[in-house]
């Protein structure tokens, strides 16, 4: 975790873990090559998973919030794939509760699950959203000196 400016960056920590989340995971890698941040390249082989995070640093409390948004897509003629990659993907984050370097404690829930329509029919895109609450590990810290010098 990174101090700039008295603003904790938690962004880079965050998106390591997902990515090994989902690369650890051995059946949804059977079906995608590997994830993508934040955007797809130009023309990805199907199969495959596209995952951000936006984070909330607003000052107020010690659990911080973001969200992890990941969008799922297929060319094919049924959902069946596409169906497995969201099930697999809510094995790995839904109710997770982890801890993370740089970042103290951190829980995961399963909050959106939507398809999103696309121009060609046989194209499957699913959107899915957890919120992750996490505890600010240098903030804690500075709490802990706080009251041991007073």
């Amino acid at each position: 975790m990174v101090i700039i400016d008295n603003v904790i960056e938690t962004q880079s920590p965050l998106m390591i873990f997902i990515r090994t989340k989902l690369n650890d995971h051995q059946q949804l890698n059977d079906l995608i090559e590997d994830p993508y941040p934040e955007q797809a390249p130009k023309d990805p082989q199907f199969p495959y998973i596209v995952y951000d995070i936006s984070n909330d640093y607003s000052p107020e409390g010690l659990v911080a919030r973001s969200t992890l948004t990941i969008d799922l897509y297929d060319y094919y003629q049924d959902s069946l794939r596409i169906y497995k990659m969201r099930g697999y993907i809510i094995q790995i984050f839904d109710k997770l509760k982890t801890s993370i370097p740089g970042i103290s404690s951190a829980r995961f829930f399963f909050r959106l699950d939507n398809a999103v329509p696309e121009q060609d029919e046989k194209v499957k895109h699913r959107n899915m959203q957890f919120e992750i609450r996490y505890d600010r590990k240098v903030e804690l810290n500075q709490i802990l000196r706080r009251d041991n010098n007073g």
